[in-house]
């Protein structure tokens, strides 16, 4: 973790082949469930259909990608029959939370 003020670098520490496997978990997840998406300031706003245990499981990807991709801030809230994922971070992170929001292809 970064001492305060430290900046977190703009990295990912999966393999390659894992990165692989989550860039299939992000995108099946916008495949099946995706119902629209929002622009912040910061970030990006993914809105999903909410159905039997898909809060947790947006949870728990959520968390797998926070461990990897520290510089990142993600965060999970569910009502009104959706499923709301904040996917924020610095300037230089645009590229990967675009990827994450399905805009782009991921960075390498």
């Amino acid at each position: 973790m970064a001492q305060s003020g430290e900046r977190i670098p703009i990295a990912c520490t999966l393999s390659a082949d894992d990165a692989e496997r989550r860039v299939a978990e992000w995108s099946d997840l916008r495949r099946e469930h995706l119902i629209g998406r929002d622009d912040l300031l910061d970030g990006v706003r993914l809105r999903f259909a909410a159905q039997p245990g898909l809060e947790d499981d947006v949870r728990a990807l959520a968390a797998a990608e926070a461990e990897c991709c520290a510089f990142l801030t993600l965060d999970v809230a569910g009502d009104d029959g959706e499923v709301r994922l904040e996917v924020t971070g610095p300037d230089d992170a645009r590229p990967v939370i675009a990827a994450l929001a399905g805009e782009l292809s991921p960075p390498r």
